[in-house]
């Protein structure tokens, strides 16, 4: 068990230091820590960290029966198609709904679907799966089976929103987030989504197929609501709505599901 827990956090770890090295690139220049301003081409790089260190520590650890691992988990014979609509659509009326309420308190109902692109969603997605890709074999491929084998999906769930959430911090940074109430929501969306993404794990045996398909979706729907609404995830009056909202979804999503989301089975590792 030990090694079980040393192996996690040396992932943890690991990925933290391979990102930040990259996210605090802009930083540094600012500070002139750094000189060269070529060097913030590389600022990007930053989100290979999770993929990277699960997969050579798969191999590291377990050789090729670890990175079989990771690979075998891209498969989804069993899942079921309304796992699909859940993992690609959940969000999209999560935004919707978001709107909704936005214009009601403005008294402006009918501009809801000015404010959405459909459009914008759909050609976002293959851009958004590939970033989804590089996250998603790391945080829910490699890390989550193993909170999962001590802590129930609810607790795990919590544990990695959290870390999760702290992981993108030089990154906002970095791109002009500055204020702690923006960090504060940015820290609660996070927790939130690591409790949907996590659902959508559960109840698809651990697939990552699924995880990147919904991760890559959150991002689509929410980039798909005009800039004029919603710039970004930050403290602003549309995502405190969108908290409200998203939070109102994952306890009706707790409500039902509650027997499993606190029992603790082992996942496949």
């Amino acid at each position: 068990m030990k090694n079980k827990t040393n192996r996690l956090i040396l992932y943890f770890v690991l990925t933290f230091v391979f990102s930040w090295f990259f996210w605090t690139i802009p930083i540094f220049l600012s500070r002139g820590i750094y000189k060269n301003d070529s060097l913030s081409s590389a600022f990007g790089l930053g989100v290979l960290g999770p993929i990277a260190v699960s997969t050579l520590l798969s191999l590291r650890i377990f050789g090729g029966r670890g990175v079989r691992d990771l690979v075998s988990r891209f498969g989804c014979k069993e899942v079921q198609l309304r796992w699909y609509f859940f993992a690609a659509l959940t969000f999209v009326g999560i935004s919707i709904a978001t709107l909704l309420v936005y214009f009601i308190l403005d008294g402006a109902l009918e501009k809801t679907f000015q404010y959405y692109s459909f459009g914008d969603y759909i050609s976002m997605m293959p851009v958004f799966l590939v970033f989804a890709t590089f996250e998603e074999v790391g945080w829910r491929g490699f890390a989550l089976p193993r909170l999962r084998n001590t802590l129930s999906p609810l607790t795990a769930s919590i544990v990695l929103g959290v870390i999760w959430g702290a992981w993108h911090f030089p990154k906002l940074f970095s791109e002009g987030t500055t204020d702690v109430k923006s960090f504060i929501v940015i820290m609660i969306f996070a927790v939130l989504l690591s409790l949907f993404l996590s659902w959508i794990y559960e109840n698809t045996k651990g697939s990552i197929t699924l995880a990147i398909l919904a991760h890559a979706s959150v991002n689509a729907a929410i980039n798909a609501i005009d800039p004029v609404v919603l710039m970004r995830i930050g403290y602003n009056r549309t995502s405190v709505i969108f908290l409200i909202v998203l939070s109102i979804f994952i306890i009706f999503i707790f409500l039902f599901n509650s027997d499993k989301l606190k029992k603790t089975p082992k996942m496949p590792i």
